[in-house]
């Protein structure tokens, strides 16, 4: 936000935040705001607004407690949608309502956004406009294929036409005429039907939108007690999107109605933001939990799978910031971001810290409990060559190299961790990791160093592994 004449009154110290009043207009009406400090324990309801800051270039105006302000635009139209005709409406937003120039604020105001959006009323996921009228027709589309998944109506009968299945014929010693059998029938997925001729274009223009790659969108839909999407004129509930994610990725009729470039689309950013992050928050109470698939896909997560922090991050390589600070700071509200026997925080936002130092503090509190974040180092020749200067047992959660290391699902204990309790013998002297370990046998053989071309995703990639080890 930029103003000539707006200051920001300090923050007190605590659980306090802002909340914006949008003050009642008309569409036609200049968007006029108020700031107040409210307590998060015992604030008014509000609303959180998720959006995408935009173009720092397109600008709108707007009137900030009796100051003339410029925002960008997208805000200004997320705003727009908020507002009431004939009431004030309260809001949270997080370019107006933190004071961007202060790092000390941002790093409190950040440690407080978990707390901000899981408190929020309802959470509303500002999309952007709408120029080619997309947005309905992606929504049916999602709606519809999701119903006829879940009902299983997802398969249609049909008569096969000659080319598709050959008409069968009979004939007996009493009846020499060839006689024609009862005409076969098979069936077939309706997901073609459904998406029609403009369904498919729809739907990839929906998840080409610039939410859906960014870092921050994880956290404040994650926490959401309820949550709705709102993309132009049109409107429809999160869970919609999010199970249609999770759909595509299980359902291959789906894959291949929708094309490859779509298919490879969902199966990156988006089912990383459903599967490790959406669905680990545990949050009974959230859009997730009221959406059956996704509950389903929740408890199963949590039945069988030991989610930790490093797990929820492997998500953030996927996704953009343009602080890259963001990469870490994205995922403070999340309950794993919290060490699970002293109850603290594995890192406080610190806004001054430089993304190497702030990723070995961060790798050096999780050492305290377990080395499972060194699957996410991932060297290459190139991180390797000496003087590179980054610690080689540091991941660095801000980029996702090609072919990179995911974080395991733990969901076996062979070191006996978590059922003894014993952390493993760790310390951090700097740059250097210091473990220790025990010696428990020799390496007489190993296969061949799999190269790029083993992971081609034409591959059956789990048969090879079983072939080279």
């Amino acid at each position: 936000m930029d103003s000539q004449s707006f200051t920001y009154t300090g923050i007190p110290p605590g659980r306090n935040f802002r909340l914006l009043k949008i003050l009642p207009g008309s569409s036609d009406d200049a968007l006029a705001c108020e700031l107040f400090v409210s307590d998060l324990d015992n604030s008014t309801p509000y609303t959180a607004l998720s959006y995408v800051w935009g173009n720092p270039d397109k600008v709108a105006d707007l009137e900030l407690s009796g100051h003339a302000c410029k925002i960008t635009r997208s805000l200004s139209d997320g705003l727009r949608r908020l507002r009431k005709l004939d009431e004030a409406h309260i809001a949270w937003a997080d370019a107006i309502c933190i004071n961007q120039n202060d790092n000390d604020e941002k790093g409190h105001q950040v440690d407080l956004m978990g707390a901000i959006y899981d408190n929020a009323n309802h959470v509303v996921v500002w999309l952007g406009p709408d120029p080619t009228s997309s947005a309905s027709e992606a929504f049916r589309c999602l709606q519809t294929i999701n119903y006829k998944l879940y009902t299983g109506t997802d398969k249609e009968y049909f008569y096969p036409n000659e080319g598709e299945m050959p008409t069968v014929y009979m004939r007996t010693e009493a009846n020499p005429e060839p006689r024609e059998m009862s005409r076969p029938v098979g069936r077939r997925s309706v997901h073609s039907s459904v998406l029609g001729e403009k369904g498919t274009d729809c739907v990839g223009k929906l998840f080409d939108l610039s939410w859906f790659s960014r870092v921050w969108v994880l956290q404040e839909v994650g926490l959401a007690g309820s949550a709705t999407a709102i993309w132009g004129d049109d409107s429809i509930e999160f869970g919609e999107i999010a199970s249609f994610i999770w759909n595509v990725y299980y359902t291959e009729e789906l894959r291949h109605a929708l094309g490859a470039d779509i298919s490879q689309t969902l199966s990156g950013a988006p089912l990383y933001a459903v599967w490790n992050v959406w669905s680990t928050y545990e949050k009974t109470e959230s859009w997730i939990y009221r959406t059956p698939l996704l509950r389903t896909c929740a408890e199963l997560i949590a039945d069988q799978c030991s989610i930790d922090f490093v797990l929820v991050l492997e998500a953030s390589r996927y996704f953009s910031a343009t602080n890259q600070l963001d990469h870490v700071y994205a995922f403070l509200g999340h309950p794993k971001a919290r060490n699970p026997v002293k109850k603290v925080p594995w890192l406080q936002a610190n806004y001054s810290l430089g993304v190497q130092e702030q990723h070995r503090l961060l790798a050096a509190s999780l050492s305290q409990d377990s080395l499972n974040f060194l699957v996410q180092t991932h060297q290459t020749e190139e991180s390797l060559k000496l003087g590179s200067g980054y610690p080689t047992w540091v991941p660095m959660w801000n980029k996702k190299t090609q072919n990179h290391a995911d974080a395991f699902w733990e969901a076996w204990d062979a070191s006996l961790r978590k059922e003894e309790g014993n952390p493993p013998n760790a310390s951090v002297d700097g740059n250097r990791l210091k473990v220790s370990g025990l010696i428990i046998g020799v390496v007489d053989e190993f296969t061949r160093t799999m190269e790029s071309l083993d992971f081609d995703g034409d591959k059956d990639f789990s048969g090879l592994l079983v072939d080279v080890c």
